[in-house]
């Protein structure tokens, strides 16, 4: 069994020491700890910080609901062992500890939106404006078939966007659109127009590459036309690991599931073409039909 290691900062209030914070977490974290029992790696006091690094076992999921929320508990048990001295700022995961403080050569972990995109143009504004600051590089793979100004409307916003030639496979298509990711990024978000994450999965976005215990995360999709809840659907890895697969309906394959973590955070997807009705969803269920029977 192996370890998670939680960093822990805090802004400072008024002067801490760290040997004095050292001794009050080690003679009174049972108390507060609840389920994690985490055990106190060390205490780093800087002139406005206070960052407290703990080691908790690694059944924990710290980007599960419950994780988060004994995260959050054993922080506030902590203001109140320092007598309010400290004000809790944010956590972050690591796989090891290594100077954390002062060697940050994980904070420049990069994430790459990746998206597809066929005649979009209406949605580009509405989709850019929800995901626009999370992502240092937002790459649209245009579908050759597309004829209206969906190129255009992404590269205004601030996307880099490359013409993909259609071969009868959304995986390939996708496959293409990540070659032309920025050689520095590391990870990997992927989402259709009409898909929107929760905010608290962009807020979480950082935290969750930080860590090397996991190489892919899984969300839940609620699709708000059918209703449908899928979960488990990987939309974010490490781009290193994962591939898509799957010629309609694609999924990422690659990644062993003991390096998928599984979260509750949600994507929702508003699909337009089953709203629409009539013509238009027939013509697109006849073409996802048709793909079905070339795989």
């Amino acid at each position: 069994m192996g370890n998670i290691i939680i960093e822990l900062i805090f802004e400072k209030l008024n002067h801490l020491d760290a040997g004095y914070v050292n001794r009050v977490l080690n003679q009174n974290l049972d108390k507060i700890s609840y389920k994690l029992h985490p055990k106190v790696e060390s205490v780093t006091s800087t002139p406005k910080y206070l960052v407290i690094i703990l080691s908790i076992p690694d059944e924990f999921n710290p980007f599960s609901f419950e994780g988060r929320r004994l995260i959050y508990v054993i922080a506030g048990g902590i203001v109140f062992l320092l007598n309010f001295n400290a004000r809790f700022i944010n956590y972050e995961v690591h796989g090891v500890t290594s100077s954390l403080l002062f060697k940050k050569e994980w904070r420049d972990v990069k994430v790459a939106l990746c998206v597809i995109a066929k005649d979009e143009a209406p949605y580009v504004d509405e989709f850019m404006s929800k995901i626009r600051g999370f992502f240092d590089d937002i790459v649209v793979g245009v579908d050759t078939r597309t004829k209206d100004s969906t190129w255009d409307e992404f590269a205004k916003r601030g996307a880099r966007c490359f013409y993909i030639g259609w071969e009868d496979d959304f995986s390939k298509l996708r496959n293409n659109t990540m070659k032309f990711v920025a050689p520095e990024i590391d990870w990997v978000f992927w989402l259709d127009v009409d898909e929107e994450p929760e905010m608290e999965l962009l807020l979480n976005l950082r935290n969750m590459v930080k860590t090397d215990r996991f190489d892919a995360y899984g969300f839940t999709l609620i699709n708000s036309i059918t209703g449908t809840v899928e979960k488990g659907k990987i939309r974010l890895f490490r781009r290193s690991k994962g591939r898509w697969e799957g010629r309609v309906h694609e999924v990422v394959r690659g990644i062993p599931e003991e390096r998928i973590c599984h979260t509750d955070f949600k994507i929702l997807h508003k699909q337009r073409w089953i709203a629409s009705g009539g013509k238009i969803k027939e013509e697109r269920n006849a073409f996802y039909r048709r793909l079905e029977k070339m795989s």
